[in-house]
């Protein structure tokens, strides 16, 4: 698999991007979970298109950001991947906070974006106490950090809920992640990530009805992360969608799924 990496610099934070394959463009935004989550994926897609995988702000080989990113600067900051690659109009997926990042992204800038896929999207979930409140964040993010961010079996025994069949994941998955979350600014970027997931609500919902490209919203069926029946709240919110649900998978649909995934791009 012929890659080329490239790092960008976007908004004073070094962005880091791979690119295979060639064809029409293909853009894959990864959850919380970084870009581990495409790597069944991206060479069977790369034989039809140009996959780029981006590393958001804070994620994956990118560095963090000098601020906390909310999900309207995550967007902007593809548009200037876009930009940086003069890609005019392209596909673009999405998956769990990538998916709402992407989703953002194709109601701001309709003109860029020619067909959206996403899987198991955050968005409409309601607010926690927890995370509407900045006192009792801040207190909640500390524990987190030194508990739970600290500890690569705990975050793995986390990990493990995001799969059907733990026994699929790939075996470095946790190791990988773990080193990667260790990198200056990350876990900072990890928890803005996980309470921006949660602060779509009434504004995300009004985002959603704007998109115009057509969409296909994939899920597990057995999702515990985000409830399967999130796919049918976002097809009747979306205008041009449709919906595919897949069996015995739970939130990890490329690793899962992955030739059912590739299967979808070619329809």
């Amino acid at each position: 698999m012929n890659c080329r990496h490239h790092f960008l610099s976007i908004d004073n934070c070094k962005i880091h991007v791979e690119e295979v394959g060639e064809g029409k463009p293909l853009l894959l935004i990864h959850g919380l979970g970084g870009s581990l989550m495409w790597q069944r994926v991206v060479e069977p897609l790369s034989k039809n298109f140009r996959v780029f995988v981006i590393d958001l702000p804070g994620f994956g080989q990118s560095e963090a950001p000098m601020r906390p990113f909310s999900t309207e600067n995550y967007a902007e900051c593809l548009a200037q991947v876009l930009d940086s690659f003069s890609i005019i109009k392209t596909t673009v997926a999405g998956i769990s906070y990538g998916g709402q990042i992407s989703a953002t992204l194709a109601s701001r800038y309709p003109e860029r974006v020619e067909r959206l896929v996403l899987v198991c999207s955050t968005g409409l979930g309601k607010i926690p106490f927890l995370f509407s409140n900045d006192a009792v964040w801040k207190i909640f993010s500390f524990i987190v950090k030194q508990t739970v961010l600290k500890s690569k079996t705990f975050l793995c025994l986390l990990g493990s809920l995001s799969f059907y069949k733990v026994s699929s994941r790939p075996s470095d998955l946790c190791k990988n992640y773990f080193q990667q979350l260790s990198q200056s600014g990350h876990q900072d970027a990890l928890l803005n990530g996980v309470k921006n997931s949660f602060s779509g609500g009434e504004p995300f919902k009004q985002t959603l009805q704007k998109i115009s490209a057509p969409t296909l919203i994939l899920w597990g069926e057995n999702d515990k992360t985000v409830p399967s029946n999130h796919a049918e709240l976002l097809h009747r919110l979306i205008p041009n969608s449709s919906v595919e649900m897949f069996s015995e998978c739970a939130h990890s649909v490329p690793l899962e799924k992955p030739k059912e995934f590739c299967y979808e791009f070619l329809q």
